[in-house]
């Protein structure tokens, strides 16, 4: 799997420069964006979201706590939280507590320590 030394290298570039390419932040010129972008292209580079997640110290992920996704109210509020979500770049972790106040503990513990950028929770316990 090639990796973005891999992408900066077959591109003829800096390592920062080809940081900065993939990612749209910064200032590059449109030459090396195009030389950076066909080399990844040509390498099949994907980008290490954990990596990005450690510069950023984000995860675009929000988990929801819902205790049950049988009940029709919390499966239309899982699928609306999804969808504001997605348009404004986040991606939604359900985790369905089946009423269950000890794994509504739990996942929230595993979630806190996943990092995740917010929580929401829905509970009638």
């Amino acid at each position: 799997m090639a990796t973005i030394k891999d992408v900066a290298r077959e591109a003829g570039v800096g390592l920062g420069t080809a940081s900065r390419a993939m990612s749209g932040i910064g200032s590059v010129s449109e030459k090396s964006i195009a030389k950076v972008k066909a080399a990844a292209e040509k390498l099949n580079f994907v980008p290490n979201q954990m990596a990005r997640n450690l510069k950023k110290q984000t995860t675009g992920c929000v988990a929801l706590i819902i205790p049950t996704i049988f009940h029709a109210f919390f499966s239309k509020f899982a699928y609306y939280c999804e969808d504001e979500l997605y348009k404004r770049g986040y991606r939604l972790i359900i985790i369905n507590s089946q009423n269950d106040k000890q794994k509504e503990i739990s996942m929230l513990d595993m979630i806190r320590q996943q990092r995740v950028d917010g929580i929401i929770i829905s509970t009638h316990i």
